[in-house]
């Protein structure tokens, strides 16, 4: 019996579409943690001779990360093969001249701010 390059073609393309249905793809993973860290500063005055008075809100924190072969979630951090993503701790801050809430800083040297 004599086989033809072309049924040996046919055969060999079969075979490599079977192993590669049965072979798991990599679908990856994510991790996601919404942080309990919202804060507000209310009210806060600048010290003389500036007139301001300030307010600020830092909502909760959403931290994720996507990893090929591991995800995990911790109670204020998330992990992704091996890279680690942190809850900031503390996001609202006073400094005597300047306010922070999250990425928002207002500062009391504004030229918004008249002289009392």
């Amino acid at each position: 019996m004599k086989v033809s390059a072309r049924s040996t073609v046919i055969a060999f393309s079969f075979i490599a579409c079977l192993l590669a249905l049965a072979l798991p793809a990599s679908a990856g993973c994510t991790a996601s943690l919404t942080c309990s860290n919202s804060c507000e500063i209310i009210g806060y005055e600048c010290p003389a001779p500036s007139c301001c008075i300030f307010s600020c809100v830092a909502p909760v924190q959403q931290i994720s990360c996507s990893g090929t072969t591991s995800c995990t979630v911790g109670s204020n951090y998330v992990n992704c093969d091996g890279g680690q993503y942190n809850c900031a701790s503390q996001q609202c801050f006073e400094n005597g001249d300047f306010i922070q809430c999250g990425s928002t800083k207002k500062y009391c040297n504004d030229p918004n701010c008249a002289p009392c």
